[in-house]
């Protein structure tokens, strides 16, 4: 038996669950199944957050959320069945949602750079896709300016 990476794992966990939204989303289902797609990527977000981007240095977590980014981008294109490959706003609305958690845990780690144990308890209170336009109106409702 081979022994697997983890992150890789959460990682494929995460852009699964991801994918499943942007699909049931496009079919037009339920809010209530598109919330329990919400909840499994708030679930696994968290996840990769605690046990693999906290640890990670300033310029890893950097390089960690370039990958993420690139990671997103290349799943949302490979959904587009007409080849365009052509990335709607609202999935730029998801993927800058999803960022945003990461970039939230970056600065907590910048300000806070000796403590890892303060650190880690900082970011169990970062609100992972709060609040989360589901996409089911014709336009993304966008966040206020912070």
């Amino acid at each position: 038996m081979t022994q697997t990476d983890p992150l890789k794992e959460e990682m494929g966990k995460l852009l699964k669950t991801v994918k499943q939204f942007f699909m049931a989303r496009r079919n037009g289902d339920s809010l209530e199944k598109l919330n329990s797609h919400v909840h499994g990527m708030r679930l696994a977000i968290h996840q990769i957050l605690m046990d693999h981007f906290m640890p990670l240095s300033w310029e890893e977590g950097l390089e960690f959320q370039a990958a993420l980014v690139d990671a997103l981008t290349n799943m949302v294109l490979s959904l587009d069945p007409s080849g365009r490959q052509q990335i709607e706003e609202y999935h730029h609305y998801c993927i800058g949602e999803i960022l945003v958690c990461f970039r939230w845990a970056q600065q907590i780690k910048e300000e806070i750079p000796d403590d890892p144990m303060i650190q880690k308890m900082l970011a169990i209170d970062i609100p992972i896709l709060r609040p989360f336009d589901y996409g089911s109106r014709k336009t993304a409702v966008s966040r206020p300016a912070k």
